[in-house]
């Protein structure tokens, strides 16, 4: 009679393992459905006349932006950065990001923890589409018009 119990028991166990599982992957997948939807939504195609700006949107920081204006844009935790981000997962000279006519670009400066765009690490300089998000850290950030 135990032994019918324990096994029984087993059953619902894994049972309710799968369950939570199956869970946690729909949620997972919601989330990264939900995040790309919003670089989607947030990038800009054509020509467009506005000034770029540097954006940092995920992360305590968010909301800060600094403009480009032809002019390099430094990301870090020291304070001669023009964005000064507090993560410990961020060095003091982190990234570069400047504009060359309509074209963008991103230069990871020998980072510690790295720079990832679209979840893949970006060593050296890289190529960066208006609302495109590039993280390091907790932050996320991104290039965008002024309307």
């Amino acid at each position: 009679m135990i032994d019918i119990i324990i096994g029984v028991l087993r059953y619902l166990y894994l049972i309710l393992l799968w369950v939570f599982v199956i869970i946690v992957a729909v949620k997972l997948k919601s989330q990264i459905v939900f995040k790309s939807k919003k670089n989607l939504s947030s990038s800009r195609s054509g020509r467009s006349d506005g000034k770029y700006f540097l954006q940092v949107v995920e992360g305590p920081m968010s909301g800060i932006s600094v403009p480009l204006e032809n002019k390099d844009i430094t990301v870090g935790r020291a304070d001669d950065n023009s964005i000064v981000l507090s993560d410990d997962f961020v060095s003091a000279k982190h990234l570069k990001v400047w504009q060359d006519g309509r074209r963008i670009y991103l230069e990871d400066l020998s980072s510690t923890n790295g720079t990832f765009i679209d979840n893949k690490r970006v060593y050296g300089v890289s190529q960066i589409k208006l609302g495109q998000m590039f993280s390091m850290g907790v932050n996320g950030l991104e290039v965008n018009v002024e309307k």
